[in-house]
């Protein structure tokens, strides 16, 4: 599904007051409604080509590119399932194409052109995972950077498809592993006194949403963790564009 993806910065010693504005039109989803702080961690290992391809395609703007992930959520567990993602920008519409997979096939997955072991887990695998393997060879993509954060999530009452994320805590680490998407020893901040809001819809903004936008004196801005990630890692300080 194609859905239209809006990214903004917003001060941390906001987010109580936008937290209150949006749950009068929208609730928890299902996953942060579980939670005791209403929030779970999202864990992301990004793959790049040697070049660094898919980095500097967002940084010059191209308008149709993709981008390619391990994904995991809090903690983990030998047999924990985890997705391998392709992400895809075309304008301003994303859509993502996600295969779950034990993390404890991931080495054999990636070593043996995919066979997972021969077919040891080949139960548990989707045809998916074949076109992620399809661009990592073809890219001959590489695991660059780790990127963990805390997301609060909100969905729409009456499943319009409007989905508000809050993500906090953003930080980066560097890769020595598959395993390394549950590793957070050296994980510096990335962004200082802010959290990313993500807005994603299929092609309509309710009306009360723009209004509380207003509200918070916030602009729309191009903002993509994995590029801050790398920034990081690579002691360039993130600056929050103006």
């Amino acid at each position: 599904m194609h859905r239209l993806e809006y990214k903004y910065l917003i001060p941390e010693n906001r987010i109580s007051d936008l937290r209150k504005d949006v749950l009068n039109f929208l609730d928890y989803d299902k996953f942060s409604a579980l939670m005791p702080q209403k929030e779970y961690s999202v864990r992301s290992i990004y793959f790049d080509t040697q070049s660094l391809l898919t980095y500097h395609q967002k940084i010059d703007g191209v308008k149709k590119r993709s981008k390619y992930r391990i994904r995991g959520y809090d903690k983990t567990g030998h047999n924990q399932m985890i997705f391998l993602e392709i992400k895809s920008k075309d304008v301003d519409y994303i859509s993502k194409e996600r295969s779950p997979m034990p993390i404890n096939c991931l080495e054999e997955f990636f070593g043996n052109n995919g066979s997972a072991g021969s077919n040891r887990n080949s139960d548990q695998l989707s045809a998916g995972s074949g076109k992620f393997l399809y661009y990592y060879y073809l890219y001959r993509l590489e695991p660059k950077v780790n990127i963990v954060y805390e997301r609060e999530a909100f969905e729409c009452r009456s499943g319009s498809g409007l989905r508000i994320t809050f993500d906090k805590n953003l930080r980066a680490g560097k890769v020595s592993s598959y395993m390394d998407l549950y590793n957070e020893t050296e994980m510096p901040s990335c962004i200082s006194s802010y959290f990313i809001l993500e807005i994603k819809f299929n092609r309509i903004i309710p009306a009360w949403l723009p209004m509380v936008l207003k509200k918070y004196n916030v602009v729309r801005q191009a903002v993509s963790k994995y590029v801050i990630g790398i920034d990081v890692l690579n002691n360039r300080n993130f600056i929050k564009p103006s």
